[in-house]
């Protein structure tokens, strides 16, 4: 799985994140579709502050399955901190 940004319509990319394998397991592997319990979400941050005042930032999510389980992203945040200084 991969996280990749672009700031001229995909032409050329930037990979931000990326896992694959066991780093993507939350649970235990089993035969049959499962969905995760509570304790088996994982929260992952990644810094994008390179990119802040930039113009069409484009974000993309690439995930190769090789048959394996599905991918689950759930409350996605994408947002700026603002520090207000005196």
């Amino acid at each position: 799985f991969e996280i990749l940004v672009s700031l001229d319509c995909g032409k050329t990319v930037k990979a931000l994140y990326s896992k694959a394998g066991a780093d993507l397991q939350t649970g235990a592997a089993t035969a049959s579709v499962a969905l995760p319990g509570d304790a088996e979400w994982t929260t992952d941050e990644i810094d994008m502050s390179e990119f802040d005042g930039k113009d069409d930032v484009m974000i993309m999510f690439k995930a190769i399955s090789d048959a394996g389980s599905f991918l689950l992203i759930d409350n996605l945040n994408i947002s700026a901190k603002t520090v207000k200084t005196t």
